[in-house]
């Protein structure tokens, strides 16, 4: 190939001193016709040699299996190069090399070694999962399933396929699905179901519960969970304990707004409108109370957390830690790309509406949303979104423009930044990120300035918190008025004008702080502490979300997230 290309350069300069010494004799229309035969020439052979050469570059033998010298296998060969694609923010080849190997190895009945079709089906489910493309993850966990059956494996050891299976038919919300196979998981386990089985089905089957706003069973079903802990790993136990937390806390919220929903009600005679269930509990609002309490507190004490809201998988104990951080003075490239994003505010705005009208938003369906509200999304930059060469969407135009801006600020890492709107009354459940290596700034564009609708009951907890984030900000600011010196600065977590006031009826929590929305302006979160959000509006608040990488973290551990591919659930 090369040497086509020096004959190629060498037919151009010949082309070219010829003219010049034969100068009148050679026509300037025959001249450039000369030229262009040559480089057309040029361009398809290239052309041909480059779409062999990728040719080559993508075929993979799936057969091949570690050779004597501890080289790739085919399918460790293959997996590296979606691994290549996904680095380079090219999702849909990456995407295209899975698939198409899944689907070789399957029709083509390839001879591969069980342990590399295992290997290719559990990596082709987890890509589908993290393009969320759920469907496919759960017909890759059904053949993994059918792998280790035809193996004569027991049953416990494609547990994990069952629950998977489950989890994707949440997703897809097929809640009949989830439940049946989570059932099925029991009967085919029977006598090998132990108390870490036990544990994980149980588990597994409250988050469902949760999905289906059945708070009361999600809630029992981890208490059972916990029961048969005993044998889990300390991160598995971790993890049962912060959804325990989380179904405590939305069952204790639910309760407490179905009763203020029905104040007045007289319950012994009856004369009450629509469900009282949530009055004849097994459990006092006290005790889930508690649940909460203890969780935080075992959280900081047995798993080296510093404060029992902020519980992410992923944890760096050297960064700050707040619920919400100041957009003033605190990190430059944050005030510099805060500066730069309330002048776009205006026409991001009419962006989101133009989405909105063209219906190409989507509906997100993760269960963290309360079957009764409704949370629409479009991903300016993200995994699943239609990109462009440079990885932001073609229906964006704007907010790529403003992406673009934000990406030449030192020091700043855009890992995600998507358009976010929620219904009225939409109720974004008690959730927490994985991770507190990233922060999140929110531009307000669409914020409703009135007060709550009438009859609109918020999450108490959400109510809870914006009476001590007044109190606290009340606190500091007299502090301030005794000694300019010697006041924590942590202490003014943000501005007074980003609190809720009287006309403020789309509010967020962060472990136990509470802001609202201003259009135009930012605020900037941890998500790695427990959070929601509730839109008491009367219509939708939208937000353009932008997911940075936490501004403390700098240099050689920067680098690493400039090559991060991350998907967000809020």
């Amino acid at each position: 190939r090369s040497s086509f290309f020096v004959l190629c350069s060498s037919s151009f300069v010949l082309l070219c001193c010829t003219i010049m010494v034969v100068g009148t004799r050679v026509s300037s229309s025959a001249s450039i016709a000369l030229f262009a035969a040559i480089a057309v020439v040029c361009v398809l052979v290239g052309s041909s040699f480059a779409n062999a050469d990728n040719k080559g570059k993508g075929k993979i033998d799936l057969t091949q299996d570690k050779d004597e010298d501890g080289g790739l296998s085919g399918v460790e060969k293959l997996a590296f190069m979606v691994s290549s694609a996904l680095e380079e923010g090219d999702f849909k080849q990456g995407w295209t090399l899975m698939l198409g190997a899944v689907r070789e190895m399957q029709d083509d009945e390839l001879d591969m070694t069980y342990q590399n079709k295992i290997y290719l089906l559990e990596e082709a489910s987890r890509l589908a999962r993290y393009l969320r493309l759920f469907s496919f993850s759960q017909e890759f966990q059904v053949a993994i399933l059918q792998l280790k059956a035809k193996e004569g494996m027991s049953a416990y050891k494609y547990l994990a396929s069952f629950l998977e299976i489950a989890h994707d038919y949440a997703k897809m919300q097929s809640y009949s699905k989830s439940f049946e196979w989570l059932t099925l998981a029991r009967e085919r386990l029977g006598k090998e179901l132990t108390d870490e089985a036990m544990a994980l089905i149980d588990r597994a089957e409250a988050d469902v519960q949760f999905c289906t706003a059945n708070h009361a069973a999600a809630f029992e079903h981890t208490k059972v969970a916990l029961s048969h802990a005993q044998k889990l790993l300390s991160s598995d136990k971790m993890i049962a304990f912060l959804s325990h937390s989380l179904h405590a806390n939305a069952y204790r919220q639910e309760r407490i707004m179905g009763m203020m929903e029905h104040a007045g009600c007289d319950l012994e005679d009856g004369d009450c409108d629509g469900d009282t269930s949530h009055y004849s509990s097994m459990t006092s609002l006290d005790d889930l109370r508690n649940v909460q309490s203890d969780v935080r507190e075992m959280m900081v004490n047995d798993f080296g957390y510093k404060n029992g809201y902020q519980t992410p998988i992923s944890y760096d104990d050297k960064l700050r830690a707040l619920p919400f951080h100041s957009v003033d003075n605190t990190y430059p490239q944050v005030q510099k790309a805060v500066e730069i994003m309330k002048r776009y505010a205006p026409s991001l705005s009419k962006e989101f509406h133009g989405l909105y009208r063209s219906e190409v938003t989507f509906k997100d369906t993760d269960c963290i949303v309360h079957p009764d509200g409704e949370w629409q999304r479009f991903e300016v930059k993200a995994a699943w979104a239609e990109l462009k060469g440079d990885g932001c969407s073609l229906d964006t135009p704007i907010a790529c423009k403003l992406l673009d801006e934000l990406s030449s600020i030192d020091g700043l890492v855009i890992t995600r930044m998507g358009y976010s709107a929620i219904s009225s009354e939409t109720w974004i459940r008690p959730h927490v990120g994985s991770s507190n290596r990233r922060l999140k700034l929110h531009l307000g564009l669409d914020v409703p300035s009135h007060a709550p609708e009438e009859g609109v009951v918020f999450p108490p907890d959400i109510i809870e918190a914006n009476v001590t984030s007044t109190i606290r900000q009340e606190i500091y600011e007299r502090k301030l008025k005794k000694s300019q010196h010697n006041v924590d600065e942590t202490t003014k977590l943000i501005d007074r004008s980003m609190l809720c006031g009287e006309n403020s009826c789309a509010m967020m929590r962060v472990g136990d702080e509470a802001r609202c929305w201003k259009e135009g302006e930012v605020l900037m979160l941890d998500d790695s502490f427990v959070h929601e959000v509730f839109n008491g509006c009367n219509v939708k608040r939208v937000v353009l979300q932008v997911v940075i990488a936490h501004p403390e973290i700098q240099g050689a551990e920067l680098e690493k997230f400039k090559n991060l591919i991350t998907i967000e659930a809020a």
